[in-house]
């Protein structure tokens, strides 16, 4: 166990991990809470964190950029918890097939969408005339295979329709 102590703001810098986040990591128990400075787990003085809690920090840091949810990470981080390097364990394996599966699908309807927009792009402004949003302009309806229900339906990731 590293017992080098990194304050906040230093555990931040060395694990590329915001201040914030990493406050929202320990309240969610992605990381163990902080220890203070003057030796209390909660009545004060500065959070104090060791390389091993930066390390988790870093694990979580490369895990987010390769787009995996808190909860798979939560998984991930249980895993090297009680084995060690999670990359032995078959559910590590399973966790990130099942994401570049979802990130395949991701590309194929981006692709899709990309081919709309080139399309509507390159359409003359003179072939799109009507009153627009009410009456058949067509200046937002896809000619390519992409259809707007299924850009619709693939796409929306905020609950938009």
């Amino acid at each position: 166990m590293d017992r080098t102590a990194f304050t906040i703001g230093k555990a931040a810098s060395a694990s590329g991990v915001p201040v914030k986040t990493i406050r929202y990591y320990e309240e969610i128990g992605l990381i163990p809470k902080a220890r203070r400075s003057n030796g209390a787990a909660r009545t004060g003085g500065n959070r104090t964190y060791d390389g091993d809690s930066v390390g988790r920090l870093k694990f979580i840091r490369s895990a987010r950029l390769l787009g995996l949810s808190l909860d798979d990470i939560r998984v991930l981080v249980r895993i090297a918890q009680d084995k060690g390097c999670p990359s032995k364990d078959p559910a590590y394996r399973a966790t990130l097939l099942q994401h570049l599966q979802a990130t395949e699908e991701r590309m194929k309807h981006l692709s899709s969408l990309r081919a709309t927009l080139r399309d509507l792009l390159a359409r003359s402004s003179d072939a799109m005339h009507g009153t627009c949003v009410t009456t058949g302009c067509g200046c937002m309806s896809p000619t390519t295979s992409a259809s707007v229900a299924d850009v619709s339906r693939r796409g929306n990731t905020k609950g938009e329709t």
